[in-house]
């Protein structure tokens, strides 16, 4: 959400986070990818794979 909303780079969240740059960019990427298939209207649960 910071990355969007807050227009923070993800440099600036991992510090913030304590994880690796490559980790962000990962949780991003996958996000992402949920939320174009919820909606395209694929998937099940998109919440459910997040955790």
């Amino acid at each position: 959400m910071q990355f969007y909303f807050k227009g923070y780079t993800t440099e600036e969240i991992s510090k913030i986070l304590g994880k690796k740059q490559n980790t962000i960019s990962s949780w991003l990427h996958r996000a992402r990818k949920k939320l174009k298939v919820e909606l395209q209207g694929g998937g099940t649960d998109a919440t459910a794979s997040l955790y």
